[in-house]
């Protein structure tokens, strides 16, 4: 291999120096001295061809003997030396590499300069380690979001259960036709709520998890103009007391094929965000047109409002972005505009807003036509989606049950068990789940109803507990849960652990009712309940962050003996007792996260802020409820820097409510009424020791 050669050339400009070894320690350079080889060990001796290399490396020195002996073997393949690392004159540490190979019987040693390689390996490294911290960072946002989310459903949920317990309880009483339609309203919009707040959780949930498709399969297809005028009667009464007309347009031809892919309740609040945006920005005496129209391949939906039309300060795009507002108007930014829009895109459909010729804006959606299905099947589905009647059943049941309910917070526990009783149940309470499968070991119940989240066991952890204990028995406990998220994800954990039925958070009692007796029955329950709709209500407008800001600032500026009065319809008894609980409840709770604070106890203190947060909000609290709430967040998240700050802010909140509730109390003889006042009622039989 002639020196000078383009081969060699090559070799020396891509970092490697080539030796024929020619014996006892002598080697012939082949090619060039590389430059690097220079600045490390020298110039190349002068007037020389051969040069021992071993003397200029210490490191090369050491991998010559095993160089010799694999030249001696005559195998196949090269020995390696490894990486090291020699510094140049300039003390700049330069990556080498060594192999010595075996070609025709020509004995090669070639050492490498590493040093673009390392350079770039380490640039890999270096961006490999930099996106693996972008990521967890990411991980960590999603996972605050989702546990920030979880704890804003289950907070709405908790006073939602009281309320439609109250409204339940009211209506068994003997009221003026009026008062009860108000009844029926307030239970009618609980029901709303409830369905609203499942729509956040799942729609949210998968937007945050980035698990949104754009095919997202439904196996459903909803006629798009029975929706349309499902919203108008729906909000018809709204509309009519704020002065404006609410209509269906005339003239959609109603025996039009009006089928799209989607879901008949996401479609119902989409119209109902979208109806409430055009009430809010009527002016008195105008008239807003629901409608839809045929696009060929697409259907389009529509709502036409006589208002001001769209803020020129803001792009349409901008509309639908997350808690988006315009400049120049007072309406309020949240997640109402943003849920309609990621759920018409994950069908294939496409939203959009404009300012009207004659006035007024039109806000529109636009959905492909589903494919055709056979009558039958979109026969089962309106059956399937079509509200069914609200009505409750006032017959007693046909067994009278004894139900254990577990559930932390005193107030949801007590009017629960009230309920079950003027159904002609007996009940007992408990607080947690210890205190639950302590008392199935000293009594038997027909059902146990159990919540998802308490303190020293949860309601999971209790199940699978009895479920351990019925091993190798012919018993089985029923066991009923209640939860505040019931995700699908959620629901398979439930069932997994044991439950026989999962009903979601605020409780629809007719629901409640149906599942207890199906099951005191012999009936199989469903594997699924979590999504019956509560009361067979459709979801309506989405209420956005603000809103239920400015909802709490106007409860929180009234009395809140005023809120309770209306909560309970002026129940003077349930007042007495619910603020009875609360007064004697709360500062122990308080107290607990005191301790938890000063111990740095982050779970303890999530466990005691979430307890108290549930009671506060009943009682029209906001500010105490979003302290609380922050300081539960706080806990999940083990970050108490900020919690003293936050903690005093509540213990004030608290104060004020106290003072607040003081005149109730005073007119209250017996403030102090015992929390176990149901037990007094007929004891379960004592449990039988025989298996």
């Amino acid at each position: 291999m002639p020196a000078g050669s383009i081969f060699e050339s090559f070799f020396a400009t891509q970092g490697f120096a080539l030796f024929e070894f020619l014996g006892d320690g002598e080697f012939r350079l082949i090619g060039t001295w590389p430059n690097w080889c220079q600045s490390m060990w020298g110039d190349f001796p002068a007037n020389q061809q051969n040069i021992r290399i071993g003397d200029v490396s210490p490191f090369l020195e050491n991998f010559l003997f095993d160089a010799e002996q694999f030249w001696n073997s005559k195998g196949s393949g090269s020995a390696n030396s490894g990486n090291w690392t020699e510094r140049d004159s300039g003390g700049r540490e330069i990556p080498l590499e060594a192999s010595a190979y075996l070609l025709d019987g020509t004995r090669l040693l070639i050492v490498r300069n590493l040093s673009e390689t390392f350079d770039q390996q380490q640039e890999l490294f270096q961006t490999a380690r930099d996106s693996l911290l972008v990521y967890e960072k990411l991980l960590r946002e999603i996972q605050k979001k989702e546990i920030l989310l979880h704890c804003i459903v289950h907070d709405l949920t908790q006073p939602l259960s009281a309320m439609n317990s109250v409204f339940h309880l009211l209506e068994r009483e003997h009221l003026p036709a009026q008062l009860k339609k108000y009844v029926k309203t307030g239970e009618r919009e609980s029901q709303r709520q409830e369905l609203m707040i499942r729509g956040i959780l799942e729609a949210f949930s998968s937007d945050l998890a980035a698990q949104n498709s754009a095919q997202e399969k439904t196996g459903e297809s909803p006629d798009l103009a029975d929706c349309a005028q499902r919203a108008v009667r729906e909000f018809s009464t709204a509309f009519r007391d704020h002065d404006v007309r609410l209509r269906f347009d005339p003239r959609v031809k109603k025996s039009a094929d009006w089928r799209v892919p989607g879901d008949a309740a996401r479609l119902d609040r989409i119209f109902g965000n979208l109806l409430e945006n055009a009430m809010r920005y009527s002016p008195k005496g105008t008239t807003v047109t629901v409608g839809v129209e045929d696009e060929r391949g697409f259907v389009l939906a529509f709502v036409d409002d006589e208002g001001p039309g769209l803020p020129k300060d803001q792009a349409e795009s901008q509309l639908f972005a997350l808690f988006s507002k315009g400049k120049s108007h007072s309406g309020k930014a949240g997640l109402g505009l943003y849920f309609c829009k990621i759920t018409v895109e994950r069908w294939g459909g496409t939203i959009g807003a404009q300012t009207r010729a004659q006035g007024g804006s039109r806000f529109w959606f636009r959905l492909p036509r589903a494919e055709k299905i056979v009558a039958a099947s979109h026969s089962a589905h309106m059956k399937k989606t079509a509200p069914p009647e609200t009505h409750h059943e006032k017959q007693k049941p046909a067994k009278r049950l004894r139900i254990l309910v577990a559930d932390d917070a005193d107030i949801n526990r007590e009017l629960v068990a009230e309920l079950l009783q003027k159904r002609g149940h007996i009940a007992i309470g408990v607080a947690d789940g210890r205190e639950a499968v302590a008392e199935l070991e000293k009594h038997d119940f027909d059902v146990l109803l159990i919540d998802e989240e308490m303190p020293n066991m949860t309601g999971l952890q209790a199940t699978q507990a009895i479920r351990q204990r019925e091993a190798g028995t012919t018993r089985h406990q029923i066991i009923i849960g209640f939860s505040g998220h019931a995700t699908e994800e959620d629901e398979r954990k439930f069932r997994d652990a044991g439950m026989d039925a999962i009903l979601s958070k605020p409780v629809n009692m007719q629901r409640l009712y149906q599942v207890l007796e199906s099951a005191s029955a012999g009936a199989n329950l469903l594997p699924r309940t979590s999504h019956v709709a509560a009361g067979g209500a459709t979801s309506g407008a989405t209420e956005t962050i603000s809103q239920r800001a400015a909802l709490g600032e106007s409860l929180a500026a009234s009395n809140a003996i005023a809120h309770l009065n209306r909560s309970t319809g002026g129940n003077l008894k349930l007042m007495n007792s619910l603020a009875s609980i609360l007064l004697a409840d709360a500062p122990k709770a308080l107290a607990r996260m005191g301790r938890a604070i000063a111990q740095n106890d982050a779970a303890e203190l999530a466990a005691a802020a979430h307890l108290l947060k549930g009671s506060l909000a009943i009682f029209g609290a906001s500010k105490a409820v979003e302290s609380a709430r922050s300081l539960e967040a706080m806990g999940r998240a083990v970050n108490l820097r900020e919690a003293p700050l936050e903690f005093r802010a509540l213990e004030t909140e608290f104060a004020q409510l106290r003072t607040e509730l003081a005149p109730l109390t005073k007119k209250n003889k017996l403030n102090k009424m015992p929390k176990a006042k149901i037990r007094r009622k007929t004891k379960p039989a004592a449990k039988r020791r025989k298996r």
